[in-house]
């Protein structure tokens, strides 16, 4: 007689099976992410816990007035005195002194912390060894706000955002370089996770930081708004942010010192407010002084103008403060006789006081700015959007001159002589984009009332 096996027996059998056949899969996924990836994990370059790495650290010849360095369990942490060096830097070398093989990687990395009181710009070069004169090295640069920590990848065989440059040998790392400009100000940042990571091949990607999204409808901040806290908020000379009551908006808080700010930033990236002319700030006085506030945008290349509220909010009283995009003053590039001496060239920036270098699809965050009076004051930003006002367009706009109306004549240049006027036009400037072009006024040439521009190879 053929006995039939239980349910319970056949129940647990297929579950043991059923674990065993997923098991399969998740070792032959994991084991195909990890070949995918280069199938080695990240080689760690420093172990602050690590017997003597302390050794691993030293000061760039010429930085050692103004560069001290400690290694803790956290990391390396870095201060920087005010000083005339241009570039003081600290430099991370293999234990031995010997290159890194880094030919498994894609890249090197390290997060950044800024400990200090000041906006730093923080840049990490990976060296191959040779006179750094000829760039045997690649290189990345992060602009980090106080208490802001941020994460530099430099990917071998490009630099400065991810463009194609020197074609470093990852198999024969010499040294890292970690450093600032030259700074009229004290200093300081903590390094930590440095590693080669990624893999060989490895696709370049878009520096995260510098991904600019459109906040829907242009509202960048309401009641609906989860604010990460400390994390998009900077804080400056005393001024705090918090949450608002019940947890809700921005609640900023100025004891009454000097030059007080807090900068609401993007949870991550940027803001592309490119399809909005102006911001508008809603702001509610909370506390129990009146308070004249003051609001600026801030970009990856600067900020808008400062903008004050017309009069102090009462307190319990709101008031809108709008920013618009274009400055008070318009821009006019620089007039720089100078250039007629090749060695003097010109400037892209705008003659002081004119224009800003605000950009509105970089757009890095909203400074709120307290007046100058004493006292502690408390306000709630209740709302922050981009909008686009309606315009009422001048009946001539979009006509071929002559048209109707009072004009004045700004600029004649019949181009009659032989010769650009270098008090009317720029033809030097720093190219930033392409190593490999560069301008010359022999490339304008006037002739017969007209001006060629000519790109030679």
């Amino acid at each position: 007689m053929k006995r039939e096996p239980d349910r319970k027996t056949v129940s647990q059998s297929r579950k043991i099976l059923t674990s065993a056949i997923l098991g399969i899969f998740a070792m032959f996924a994991v084991s195909g992410a990890a070949y995918a990836q280069g199938g080695v994990g990240p080689k760690i370059l420093l172990d602050p816990n690590a017997p003597g790495a302390e050794k691993q650290i030293s000061v760039k010849g010429g930085s050692e007035s103004q560069v001290s360095t400690s290694v803790a369990k956290d990391g390396v942490t870095v201060n920087i005195k005010a000083g005339p060096e241009m570039w003081p830097s600290v430099v991370l070398k293999q234990a031995g002194g010997s290159p890194w093989d880094l030919s498994l990687y894609g890249h090197v990395e390290a997060k950044i912390t800024n400990t200090g009181a000041k906006k730093i710009s923080v840049s990490m070069r990976v060296d191959n060894e040779g006179e750094h004169k000829t760039q045997p090295w690649n290189c990345e640069s992060k602009k980090i706000e106080p208490g802001q920590t941020k994460t530099i990848r430099v990917y071998f065989g490009y630099s400065y955002g991810f463009q194609k440059s020197f074609a470093l040998k990852p198999e024969k790392v010499s040294q890292i370089l970690f450093y600032t400009d030259k700074t009229d100000s004290d200093l300081a940042f903590r390094i930590e996770n440095i590693m080669g990571a990624g893999w060989v091949g490895e696709k370049v990607g878009v520096d995260p930081d510098r991904v600019a999204k459109k906040p829907v409808n242009g509202v960048i901040l309401d009641a609906g708004t989860q604010i990460k806290f400390p994390g998009q908020t900077v804080v400056n000379n005393g001024a705090k942010a918090s949450a608002g009551p019940g947890g809700k908006l921005l609640q900023i808080d100025f004891a009454g010192g000097k030059d007080e700010s807090v900068t609401f930033i993007p949870a991550d990236g940027l803001w592309n407010l490119n399809e909005q002319m102006e911001v508008k700030v809603k702001i509610k006085n909370i506390g129990q002084a009146p308070v004249t506030p003051s609001v600026k945008l801030e970009s990856d290349s600067g900020p808008s103008d400062l903008i004050t509220a017309s009069s102090a909010i009462a307190p319990g009283a709101e008031a809108e403060i709008i920013v618009p995009f274009a400055p008070r003053v318009p821009w006019k590039g620089q007039q720089d006789p100078a250039q007629e001496d090749t060695k003097k060239k010109g400037s892209w920036g705008p003659q002081p006081g004119t224009g800003t270098l605000f950009r509105s699809n970089m757009t890095s965050g909203i400074s709120i700015a307290s007046d100058k009076t004493e006292g502690a004051k408390t306000l709630l930003v209740t709302s922050i959007a981009a909008d686009l006002p309606s315009v009422n367009l001048p009946e001539w706009l979009g006509k071929k001159p002559p048209v109707e109306g009072d004009w004045v004549q700004t600029l004649n240049e019949d181009f009659d002589g032989d010769s650009v006027d270098l008090h009317r036009w720029t033809l030097f400037s720093a190219n930033w984009w392409d190593k490999r072009m560069h301008f010359s006024k022999d490339q304008a040439i006037v002739k017969d009332g007209k001006l060629t521009i000519r790109l030679e190879k």
